[in-house]
C-alpha cells in the first residue's frame, strides 16, 4: 500500500538522483517533477501529477482538451475549493492503482 510518505520519497529520490532538476509547476510547491519510465518528464510533483490526473479525467474532462492557460487555473481553483485533506485521499487512492503509480 502506497503510503504519503511514500508519495514524498518518491520525489525526494528524484531530486537526490538528478540535484539541478526543475521544481513542481503547482505554485507553492518545491517537490521535484515526477518522471516516470513511459512517459518521461512530467513538469508537476508526483502528488500533483497524480492530482493532476484526477482532475482531468473524473472532474473536468473538457479541461483536457483546453489549452495550458486555462487548464491550469481551473486546477489551482479546483484544488483549493477541494481542500488537502481531500486532495490528499485522491491521490493515495489514485496511488494505489499500479498503472498510476509506474506511469
Amino acid at each position: 500500500m502506497i503510503t504519503p510518505e511514500d508519495v514524498q520519497k518518491r520525489a525526494d529520490g528524484i531530486l537526490a538522483k538528478n540535484p539541478d532538476i526543475s521544481r513542481c509547476g503547482f505554485m507553492g510547491c518545491e517537490n521535484a517533477i515526477d518522471h516516470t519510465e513511459g512517459l518521461g518528464w512530467d513538469s508537476s510533483c508526483p502528488y500533483h501529477r497524480l492530482l493532476f490526473d484526477h482532475f482531468l479525467y473524473d472532474v473536468d474532462p473538457v479541461a483536457a482538451t483546453s489549452k495550458k492557460a486555462i487548464r491550469r487555473p481551473a486546477f489551482s481553483k479546483w484544488v483549493e475549493e477541494t481542500g488537502k485533506e481531500e486532495c490528499d485521499r485522491i491521490v493515495l487512492h489514485m496511488a494505489q492503482d499500479n498503472i498510476n503509480w509506474m506511469c
